[in-house]
C-alpha cells in the first residue's frame, strides 16, 4: 500500500526532501514505517525518539506506534522533536 510520508524541520533537512510516497506492506503500522524510513536514511532517522509523529493530522505517542495501523492513502508528518532548556 502507498502511504505519503512528508517531513518537517530538521528532519526535512537530514533526509532531503520534504516529501515521498513508500510503498509499504498492507497491515504495516507506524512502527513498520519507522524501521522502512530507518533503512532508507540509516544513521539520519535512526533514533525515532527524536520525531513526533503526525499521523492523519492526529498525534500519535511514541508508545502507540506497534498497534497504529496504516491505510492505503494514510499521510505521516515526520516532525523533529526539539526540547529547549
Amino acid at each position: 500500500m502507498k502511504i505519503h510520508v512528508r517531513y518537517a524541520g530538521l528532519a526535512r533537512n537530514k533526509v532531503g526532501k520534504s516529501a515521498e510516497t513508500l510503498e509499504i506492506g498492507p497491515g504495516s503500522t507506524l512502527r513498520d514505517l519507522m524501521a522502512v524510513l530507518e533503512t532508507v536514511f540509516g544513521e539520519t532517522i535512526a533514533n525515532p525518539e527524536r520525531y513526533i509523529v503526525v499521523h492523519n493530522h492526529q498525534g500519535c505517542p511514541r508508545q502507540k506506534w506497534p498497534d497504529h495501523h496504516l491505510q492505503e492513502g494514510d499521510e505521516v508528518l515526520l516532525i523533529s522533536n526539539i526540547a529547549g532548556g
